[in-house]
């Protein structure tokens, strides 16, 4: 590993150094890059926020700095579509990023997350941290529960961790615990992308905690098809045994069918089931495309 302590942890570069300053550099510690314009309004505050933040990590990780004005082509062949955009890169990859103004809170999240995903020290959590989702995929809830437990002694600002004990925790119909779980998260990490699902899945089953059978709730509402209090009731049954597309596709029909209903109270109920499936899932994906094509027709 080489000596870090004299070199700059914020630099300017350009599309001529980028192979150089990111992509080489990144092989030896984590690399972010922040796309700005002097003409960018929000970059004006997040610029100084990112310096701030990365001084504060002591030599682990390093900050680029790219006028898009004068270095068009990288912003291109990265596809930025608006600033300020900011990227990860580790090990000559990019590995994850943001589009505008963040919080404080966030910015260290997101470097934190970028250091961890480089240092070979957090190999062995990132496996453990696979493996336990593996086991939460399975259904293995009490087993995963105990792997992200100690996964989060090991190291508490793992937001992934922190999600899959929440998920585990949900799974094993235990709401409470998922809530403590949920409490005992640092406040900084809490505005990450990981910890707004896990907070938006406890809401979501909360909400879900009193409906009746499903069987029995579908029953009343093939009975009474135009009634949209039962086909919601409807929906929430579904949410609660996690028939998540027929939920969503049944929330759809009600606001299909009047748009303002109860307060909007189906709108408001598909975006938080939507929120819960995060941002890279395919039918929350599919679900927000839907919810859109109905409110922008």
């Amino acid at each position: 590993m080489n000596d870090h302590t004299n070199i700059p942890s914020i630099k300017d570069g350009s599309d001529e150094t980028f192979m150089i300053d990111v992509i080489e550099a990144s092989n030896d510690l984590p690399i972010i890059v922040d796309f700005w314009a002097p003409w960018c309004g929000p970059c004006k505050t997040l610029g100084p926020a990112l310096e701030a933040a990365i001084k504060e990590q002591k030599n682990k990780v390093r900050l680029v700095k790219i006028d898009i004005d004068k270095n068009p082509n990288i912003a291109g062949q990265l596809r930025v579509q608006s600033i300020p955009a900011v990227f990860a890169f580790a090990k000559g990859q990019p590995v994850d990023g943001f589009m505008g103004a963040q919080t404080p809170a966030q910015i260290q999240a997101f470097i934190r997350k970028t250091i961890d995903a480089h240092s070979p020290e957090d190999d062995n959590l990132l496996t453990a941290v696979k493996n336990a989702n593996d086991l939460l995929e399975k259904g293995n809830f009490v087993e995963s529960i105990e792997v992200f437990k100690a996964i989060i002694e090991q190291d508490i600002n793992l937001t992934e961790a922190h999600l899959g004990l929440i998920k585990s925790l949900l799974g094993n119909k235990d709401l409470e615990a998922a809530k403590a779980a949920y409490q005992k998260i640092p406040d900084s990490l809490k505005g990450h992308a990981d910890l707004k699902t896990a907070f938006a899945q406890i809401q979501l089953n909360e909400q879900t905690l009193n409906v009746g059978k499903l069987t029995e709730v579908k029953e009343k509402s093939l009975r009474s098809p135009k009634n949209l209090t039962l086909k919601f009731d409807l929906a929430l049954a579904l949410i609660s045994e996690e028939h998540t597309e027929e939920a969503i596709n049944t929330l759809l029909e009600i606001i299909k069918t009047k748009i303002d209903w109860n307060d909007g109270k189906a709108k408001v109920q598909l975006i938080e089931l939507l929120d819960a499936l995060g941002p890279e899932n395919q039918l929350g994906r599919k679900g927000r495309r839907s919810l859109s094509s109905i409110l922008f027709s």
